[in-house]
């Protein structure tokens, strides 16, 4: 979404290797003023999308996409640099978070197999 809207996310607020509920909702908090800021008119459950339920977070998560294809303008965006190159922390399912694996291509690789 900072790519449709740059510059208007408060970045310093937002958890990037959130692994609790709580982390989840001030995220989500941060992603919602955002929203308001850019007269989007979706509301965001996050009580709901912080327990991190499959369905609940699919749909939330094919609503961005859509909303995404249909309004960004193609503007090269680099998500590393915005986020100041901080890891980013996966949430796996059943409790279990994980950093993503380095990968040297500079393209993100995200996990084939989720281990305990």
């Amino acid at each position: 979404m900072d790519a449709i809207f740059p510059g208007t996310f408060n970045f310093g607020k937002c958890k990037w290797n959130a692994k609790h509920d709580y982390e989840f909702t001030d995220n989500y908090k941060v992603l919602q003023q955002a929203f308001e800021k850019n007269g989007v008119k979706r509301h965001i459950n996050v009580q709901v999308l912080s327990r991190a339920k499959y369905q609940d977070n699919l749909e939330m998560c094919q609503w961005m996409k859509s909303y995404f294809d249909k309004n960004y303008n193609g503007e090269p965006y680099d998500a590393l640099a915005r986020r100041k190159n901080q890891d980013l922390t996966l949430i796996l399912g059943g409790g279990k978070v994980a950093v993503p694996p380095k990968k040297s291509s500079g393209q993100p690789q995200m996990p084939t197999k989720a281990t305990a």
